[in-house]
């Protein structure tokens, strides 16, 4: 789930498919978004009630994502927030909009932080697509990729400056 999402369902304009037999996920989405809007409570204890919602019917992807709906079709509702609620959506959106400031004010700063993410998942990431450091993993999607080139890998292609990162990448970190 990628930041932009989470911005789009504070603002009130998510939109995802959901599977078709998804009605436990959404019937139980439903039963956490009425627990957060109901709640006086607040804080770990309110928290508390959420895992247990969350976690005795078997967190999963598919329900976080129906929860994610749930919530953006009652802010698009205009559904009433309670006191708790309001306070916790208003202070949602508003750190949500300094992030996003921060990012304009200082996209060089922000490039920086991604790029030294993406060289530190680089070895990883490599390895994920088939690139190892002892060649091409078999059944990887590098696997698959090569096959295409009938034997013959082109010197300055992507696939052979990959694989090249692949076998000289790992001796580094």
């Amino acid at each position: 789930m990628s930041l932009q999402a989470i911005i789009s369902c504070l603002r009130g304009n998510f939109t995802s498919e959901l599977d078709v037999n998804a009605t436990k996920e959404e019937s139980l989405a439903a039963e956490i978004v009425d627990k957060i809007y109901s709640s006086e409570k607040h804080g770990t204890e309110l928290e508390n009630e959420l895992r247990s919602i969350f976690y005795a019917n078997g967190a999963s992807e598919e329900l976080a994502e129906a929860v994610l709906n749930a919530l953006a079709a009652a802010i698009q509702a205009g559904r009433v927030m309670n006191e708790a609620m309001n306070i916790a959506y208003g202070t949602a959106v508003e750190k949500a909009s300094e992030i996003e400031e921060f990012v304009k004010e200082h996209p060089l700063f922000c490039s920086l932080i991604a790029l030294g993410i993406v060289v530190l998942l680089m070895p990883g990431l490599l390895t994920a697509l088939g690139f190892d450091e002892m060649g091409i993993i078999e059944g990887s999607l590098a696997a698959r990729w090569q096959a295409t080139f009938a034997g013959y890998v082109p010197k300055s292609s992507l696939f052979s400056y990959l694989q090249s990162l692949g076998t000289k990448l790992h001796w580094y970190y």
